[in-house]
C-alpha cells in the first residue's frame, strides 16, 4: 500500500522551487530569496530533499500535539472542579481559585477553551441585560 502526503500550498511551492534549483534552473541564492528565507536555510531543506525527497518538505511537527497542551488529567480535574464547586464562577475568577487553592496554573484562554468545551458560559452573553 503506498504511503500518501498532504502538503500545504505553501509545501508545494518550496518543492517546486527545490526541484528547480536541483534541475540548476534557478540559483540557490534566488531560490531562497524567492521562498523568503535565508540561503543557509535553502541548503538545509535541499539537503533534506536529496535525502528523503517530498517527505522531508512536509513540516515536522504536522500531526504531533503540542508539548504546551494540558494533559488529559489536567482537563478532567479541572471538569470535576468545575462541576462539583465552582460552576457559577466566572473565568477569570476560577482561574485565581485554581491557582491560589489547587495549585493549578494554566492560562485564561485555556480556562476559556475548557468551560466552552463542557457547555458552561464563558461570561461574554450579553442577553438578559437591559440598557
Amino acid at each position: 500500500m503506498e504511503e500518501r502526503i498532504t502538503l500545504t500550498l505553501k509545501e508545494i511551492k518550496r518543492l517546486k522551487v527545490v526541484k528547480m534549483a536541483l534541475a540548476k534552473q534557478l540559483r540557490c541564492e534566488k531560490a531562497a530569496e524567492k521562498l523568503g528565507i535565508s540561503e543557509r536555510h535553502f541548503y538545509r531543506i535541499l539537503n533534506r530533499y536529496k535525502i528523503d525527497a517530498e517527505q522531508m518538505l512536509a513540516h515536522v511537527s504536522r500531526c504531533r500535539s503540542s508539548p504546551r497542551r494540558l494533559s488529559a488529567e489536567m482537563r478532567e480535574q479541572i471538569r470535576i472542579l468545575l462541576e462539583k464547586e465552582y460552576a457559577d464562577y466566572n473565568s477569570l475568577h476560577l482561574l485565581g481559585v485554581l491557582k491560589r487553592e489547587h495549585h493549578i496554573k494554566l492560562s485564561y484562554s485555556s480556562l476559556q477553551n475548557i468551560r466552552q468545551e463542557l457547555g458552561y458560559s464563558t461570561g461574554k452573553s450579553y442577553a438578559g441585560l437591559c440598557w
